[in-house]
């Protein structure tokens, strides 16, 4: 994702506007028109690719990001931000709502079939097949896909638009920060200090957030931290604890205890299996 060809998209942009607002259509503007949606499908297409891992979907959804993106055009100000920042918003959001609605239709489907299949005459298979099937449980799937889905949440909830592009851009292109830094025309040392700031609030939306982690995952988490060579301190440990209640409720720290929170909660993720670390090591 160029800085060159969000460029030229936001000149074509504007030029679509332009025409739309003088009234001037024709074959002129379905030009211009066909030209912004060959530039920015490419530029959809790497949005939602962070978003699933499913390839299938991710082209089916495209087209219809592109087509709910060319709808909301005329809501878009130039004035105000740019385009790339306004488009990222629309699309990602976009997505994530049929994305909500695919994984339930597929969990209705998946537990449909296992309804389905209890009648049948086939032979159960036995534990030693049922391991030796190289096949993933799809149920065990879906929840994986739930979770990763979950934590995309947190990041677009707890990170304001800057830093979601900026994490959304690593995860997506695995950019270096001179690379974000020259996409957003900004310095490196500030993309460095806003993908920390991004790290931490995800990491701590992460931990506060019961139905991604459960409290026996946060403590295992955290004894393997215990035993590394970065261990939490003990304030950090003894914060953590406060938040992490018995009865699987979490209690958010205050804003003076926020920053080390935080820093636990980087701690604690780097020892997280699973599909955790897909999102954690590309942070």
């Amino acid at each position: 994702m160029s800085a060159n060809a969000w460029d030229e998209i936001q000149l074509v942009v504007e030029r679509v506007l332009e025409a739309e607002y003088a009234s001037d259509g024709g074959h002129e503007l379905e030009a211009t028109r066909d030209r912004l949606i060959d530039l920015l499908r490419p530029q959809v297409r790497a949005m939602l690719r962070a978003l699933t891992r499913d390839h299938h979907l991710v082209e089916d959804l495209v087209q219809e990001a592109l087509l709910h993106l060319w709808a909301k055009l005329p809501q878009y100000n130039p004035k105000i931000a740019p385009f790339k920042h306004w488009a990222g918003r629309v699309v990602i959001n976009y997505a994530y709502n049929m994305l909500e609605r695919h994984t339930r239709i597929t969990r209705h489907e998946v537990r449909e079939s296992e309804w389905l299949s209890a009648d049948t005459d086939e032979e159960t298979p036995t534990l030693l097949e049922s391991a030796a099937t190289p096949d993933p449980d799809p149920m065990e799937q879906l929840g994986e896909r739930e979770r990763l889905e979950m934590i995309l949440a947190c990041a677009r909830d707890a990170l304001n638009d800057e830093e979601y592009l900026v994490w959304l851009e690593q995860i997506v292109n695995d950019s270096s920060y001179h690379q974000i830094a020259e996409l957003l025309n900004r310095s490196e040392n500030w993309a460095r200090q806003t993908m920390l700031r991004a790290r931490q609030k995800v990491a701590a939306a992460i931990i506060l957030h019961p139905n991604i982690l459960s409290e026996d995952e946060v403590r295992a988490a955290t004894a393997r931290c215990m035993q590394s060579t970065e261990p939490l301190t003990q304030a950090e440990l003894a914060l953590l604890q406060e938040t992490i209640q018995h009865d699987g409720s979490r209690k958010p720290p205050g804003w003076r205890q926020l920053n080390m929170f935080r820093q636990a909660c980087v701690k604690i993720l780097a020892h997280l299996l699973g599909c955790l670390l897909l999102i954690i090591n590309s942070l």
